[in-house]
């Protein structure tokens, strides 16, 4: 067993970020389904940045995360302001029915605790977090969110340039809003660069 030494000098995290990118890059490769979970917190936040940091700029999977109808507006709205500078394929999960039905903590917690409408915080938690998370991956209640202008803007600037709209350009194959052709340079692009330096 190897044991890493660790230290909080610019040395050390540097080999954090870089193992890091390695520990993405190697799951990427060997996992044909990834996704990454995305609370919009300042850990999962990091993650994002480390993930566009080892694809060069670009997340080749989904960002999920699971709305629980409680966040701030600012939350959502950061949410949003970074999927769509960062370019990134987010899926948002919510339980919807639960909330319209009133099966929450904040919705119940006033009701006497033997009343068989109440709902504990923890059953909270799982119908709002556990529930929605497994119907949105296992494809049942996915809310798909993509900028429209984005999606056109990349399907232009493709047809502008004469490249084909093959899997190569998209992240996902099967979906063509996925396609990213303004976030990267092509390799016959870059060989003319170099021929006229």
């Amino acid at each position: 067993m190897t044991t890493i030494k660790q230290s909080f000098g610019p040395q050390g995290i540097d080999a954090l970020e870089q193992q890091s990118v390695y520990m993405l890059r190697e799951a990427y490769r060997h996992y044909e389904r990834l996704c990454m979970l995305w609370s919009i917190g300042k850990d999962s936040t990091v993650m994002s940045w480390l993930a566009r940091k080892a694809f060069f700029g670009y997340v080749p999977f989904p960002l999920v995360h699971i709305d629980e109808g409680y966040e701030l507006t600012e939350m959502l709205e950061y949410r949003d302001k970074l999927a769509k500078d960062w370019h990134l394929r987010l899926l948002i999960g919510r339980n919807d029915q639960a909330i319209a039905e009133g099966l929450t903590f904040p919705a119940t917690m006033h009701l006497p605790d033997d009343d068989p409408k109440k709902v504990t915080r923890f059953q909270c938690c799982s119908r709002l977090k556990s529930e929605a998370l497994k119907r949105t991956l296992d494809g049942s209640m996915p809310r798909k969110r993509f900028d429209h202008a984005t999606v056109y803007r990349d399907l232009r600037a493709g047809a502008e340039s004469g490249w084909d709209f093959s899997s190569r350009r998209q992240s996902d194959p099967r979906d063509i809003a996925t396609i990213r052709t303004t976030s990267i340079v092509p390799v016959d692009l870059n060989c003319f660069l170099m021929a006229g330096a």
